[in-house]
């Protein structure tokens, strides 16, 4: 074989050290990063679980500590916390994600990633209590869900709910432990995911209500009479199993055959994505969730049917169409662990399915399959979020 010439190889040369250089850069994939995570869970978790249902209560947190320790690291603002448990059963880890949809979305996705593990049982959020959960002692006394009496009200304004709670025992302590008390038994009643989505207020009443009180419920059935409080407003957006927000089109002036010129309305579970991308036009999530390893983008799709908002039943079956290629796109997804669809949104030209891709070259074949396999669908590309450098990332069809 001839030898390239000195000038050629130079070339190579160089191009390999940038390209090498480049992968030192990027970070390691959000895939990546939650198998590693996993395979570190699963050769710790006998020790862990031997710690943590020991009854030592000092043993039982270096042991949480460690596993938080390693989760904050994955998705920096994620918090873990364990169910006690009889030693002998298994551990429930849950995740404390707070308010910050970056973290609730990615934490969400960790959890479907860890495969089983024997003595442990993960959860993305803090599960409602059963009536007989025990809450606290005050004094002698045991305070169980189920002993907390409660008036859950619909505050119009605040588009959420308001709680006022009372127990015979509550008013033994102080101020402020009452008030931490009376939020901590709605938040057991409620769930995390449904606390953090709709509580707005929690009150402790001197005086226990009358059950004639409009929304009067026992501690156990409280979720159930928040849930109906919702769905007595007959407003879609406060469906109480509802985890995306509706968004409409900006009033900003887009640049015409832009997603953000073309839109209508939407809905997202990260709606830090389109904010950027519609009204504050930076990259901040983009650049946020880059660091992780994760990839912001979405798929902008046309239909083979022209959309024609004056034709009802054309109109009717270009979003049905767009709806299925969403789902299809979601569920390939997250079959392969590769990603994650975080919201869909539609305009007069395109149907844009926006997603999370937590290893973009594993998930680029993935959804140019899905793309290729409707023949509804006459093209689609993947497409950065970013508002600052919006460039196609894969021709899909």
């Amino acid at each position: 074989m001839p030898t390239p010439p000195r000038t050629l190889r130079c070339l190579v040369a160089i191009a390999s050290l940038v390209a090498f250089a480049k992968a030192q850069d990027e970070p390691p994939t959000f895939r990546a990063r939650t198998k590693a995570f996993a395979a570190w869970f699963s050769d710790q978790a006998k020790d862990a679980h031997a710690a943590l249902t020991s009854g030592d209560k000092k043993r039982a947190e270096v042991a949480a500590k460690a596993i938080g320790a390693r989760v904050a690291e994955l998705v920096p603002g994620l918090r873990v916390n364990f169910e006690r448990t009889p030693a002998g059963e298994p551990v429930t880890m849950y995740l404390q994600p707070g308010k910050d949809r970056v973290v609730q979305v990615l934490g969400r996705a960790l959890v479907a990633a860890l495969p089983p593990v024997e003595q442990f049982r993960f959860v993305p959020w803090r599960t409602p209590a059963a009536a007989d959960t025990h809450l606290v002692d005050i004094g002698k006394d045991p305070v169980r869900l189920a002993d907390l009496v409660t008036v859950c009200q619909f505050d119009a304004e605040q588009q959420g709910l308001v709680v006022h709670v009372w127990n015979e025992h509550l008013g033994r302590l102080g101020e402020a432990d009452r008030a931490r008390m009376a939020r901590f038994g709605v938040e057991r009643a409620f769930g995390a995911a449904m606390e953090l989505r709709w509580l707005r207020a929690v009150h402790v009443l001197e005086d226990e209500p009358a059950t004639e009180n409009d929304g009067y419920a026992r501690g156990a059935d409280l979720r159930r009479t928040a849930q109906g409080l919702l769905r007595e407003q007959k407003d879609p957006d406060l469906d109480p199993d509802l985890v995306d927000d509706t968004y409409f089109k900006s009033d900003r002036e887009f640049p015409e055959g832009s997603r953000c010129a073309d839109i209508a309305f939407g809905s997202s579970r990260l709606p830090d994505l389109v904010y950027d991308l519609q009204v504050g036009g930076t990259p901040e999530t983009v650049q946020r969730l880059g660091k992780l390893g994760v990839t912001a983008g979405f798929v902008a799709m046309t239909a083979t049917i022209a959309y024609d908002p004056f034709d009802h039943e054309a109109k009717t079956k270009v979003l049905a169409l767009r709806k299925q290629f969403a789902d299809d796109l979601g569920k390939a997804l997250a079959a392969d662990g590769v990603g994650m669809l975080v919201g869909t949104a539609s305009g007069n030209a395109k149907g844009y399915c926006d997603v999370l891709l937590f290893d973009e070259a594993a998930a680029r074949p993935i959804l140019e399959r899905v793309a290729k396999a409707n023949d509804l669908v006459q093209a689609a590309a993947l497409v950065s979020f970013s508002p600052t450098d919006p460039k196609v990332l894969r021709q899909l069809k």
